[in-house]
């Protein structure tokens, strides 16, 4: 039994999504950074179409401010403004 596969699948490890960035340094040559990316848009226009009204505002939400905005939308009732417990989100948003 080899210990080196053991060892190798042990370095393993996920890292967070990030975005290429190229910097020149010198004409000659170019060098490339990870950054993390802070907000990733997500088109769902294909999918409004089969949604109810409160899905499509609350897809509009993401879509247009990110999801810190989303999640504040969708914890929150609309028409009193009251928060919503995780199960009432739930029975509205699906």
């Amino acid at each position: 039994m080899s210990t080196t596969n053991q060892t190798d699948i042990s370095k393993v490890v996920e890292t967070p999504v990030t975005e290429q960035v190229t910097t020149a340094t010198t004409p000659q040559e170019t060098t490339s950074q990870e950054q993390p990316t802070s907000e990733t848009k997500i088109n769902l226009e294909p999918f409004m179409s089969g949604m109810d009204e409160t899905n499509k505002k609350a897809a509009e939400v993401l879509q247009n401010q990110g999801s810190n905005a989303f999640m504040e939308h969708v914890f929150t009732d609309q028409d009193t403004g009251r928060k919503l417990s995780y199960a009432e989100m739930r029975m509205r948003y699906g």
